[in-house]
């Protein structure tokens, strides 16, 4: 059976290491996993995007046919290098729409997101009451054209994977072309 390629990225604090170990497990039943763990995790950094799209360039390389599953801050990674045309995966999926990341390190998430909904579509399940921001602004903020789920919660952990596998294998058989 053909399992389609999925590239799972975590977000800017080192807590997100085990959250893509359990990712992996989960989504390893139906798909191809790979997943890039960011380097500024192992001193409790803030992400170098520079460095870290160097690496996720090199994995996207090696895939055909990929989907990019991605956290927070991974979400800014992968949409700047989608924007840049560096990547082009058939989807891109996050979770937990970093909103409050993205206006405290001065990225224009609103125009970055709403441009490469053009070229990629796109599924964010975020948490009603995300820390990071809550459903009701980040709906407000982008084009209609992209994807919102919204769950319960007021956390910006996402670390219910069952159930958000569920939302998330509906929008890759509806989209996946």
């Amino acid at each position: 059976m053909y399992k389609k390629n999925v590239i799972i990225l975590g977000g800017n604090t080192p807590n997100n290491i085990s959250w893509i170990e359990n990712m992996k497990r989960v989504y390893k039943k139906n798909y191809k996993v790979s997943t890039l763990f960011f380097d500024h995790w192992k001193d409790n950094t803030k992400i170098d995007f520079e460095k870290e799209s160097e690496k996720l360039r090199a994995l996207c390389k090696e895939q055909q046919d990929y989907i990019i599953i991605a956290k927070s801050a991974g979400s800014i990674l992968a949409a700047q290098e989608i924007k840049n045309k560096r990547i082009h995966p058939k989807l891109l999926i996050v979770m937990g729409f970093p909103l409050k990341f993205a206006l405290k390190n001065h990225i224009n998430i609103k125009d970055l997101f709403n441009d490469i909904r053009k070229v990629c579509k796109i599924l964010i399940i975020q948490q009603k009451f995300d820390p990071q921001g809550n459903s009701k602004t980040i709906c407000d903020l982008l084009n209609e054209n992209i994807t919102i789920q919204i769950i319960n919660g007021n956390k910006h952990v996402y670390a219910n994977f069952d159930s958000i596998k569920k939302q998330v294998d509906d929008f890759i058989e509806t989209n996946y072309l």
